[in-house]
C-alpha cells in the first residue's frame, strides 16, 4: 500500500508537471506543423506502354498557373522525386499553389509534362499524385 506521502507526491507531480509539460508539447507541435503537398509522379513509357515511376524528375512549386505561364523560372520550390517517384514539398504557407513537373529526353527537350492547381490551408497534408503526358513525339526514322 502507497503511504500518503506518496500518492500525495504523485498526486502533485501528475497534475502540476507532466499534464502541463504534456499540453504544452502538443500546443507547441500543432503551431509548428506547416502545410505539405505530397504524391507520387509517374508516366506511361511510350515504347512499352506501362506505367512507371518518374524517379528523378523535378517537380516545381509556383505560387499560381499565372505565374507558370508568365514567368516559368519563378518557381517558389523545386524538388528531385525520389525512389518510385514520390516527392514532397515543404513547409508551405496557406494559400493556393500550381505544382508542376516534367520528364526531359537525352537531348535536354520536355518529353512528358503536368500541372495540378492545388489549395492547401490549415496546417494539412495534401495528397496530389502526378501523371505526366507525353507532350510529343519523335519518330527514329529518317527518310
Amino acid at each position: 500500500m502507497w503511504s500518503k506521502f506518496h500518492q500525495y507526491g504523485q498526486h502533485i507531480f501528475k497534475k502540476h508537471y507532466v499534464l502541463p509539460v504534456l499540453l504544452l508539447f502538443a500546443l507547441s507541435s500543432c503551431n509548428s506543423k506547416k502545410n505539405v503537398i505530397q504524391g507520387k509522379v509517374t508516366y506511361i513509357d511510350d515504347l512499352i506502354q506501362v506505367e512507371l515511376p518518374a524517379e528523378g524528375v523535378q517537380v516545381f512549386l509556383y505560387q499560381s498557373i499565372v505565374v507558370f505561364q508568365d514567368q516559368p523560372n519563378a518557381f517558389d520550390k523545386v524538388v528531385t522525386a525520389g525512389p518510385s517517384g514520390y516527392y514532397s514539398l515543404f513547409p508551405l504557407q496557406d494559400g493556393p499553389y500550381y505544382v508542376y513537373s516534367e520528364k526531359l529526353d537525352t537531348n535536354g527537350l520536355v518529353l512528358y509534362s503536368t500541372g495540378s492547381s492545388v489549395n492547401v490551408e490549415g496546417s494539412e497534408t495534401k495528397l496530389l499524385d502526378l501523371f505526366l503526358l507525353l507532350v510529343c513525339c519523335f519518330s527514329g526514322l529518317q527518310h
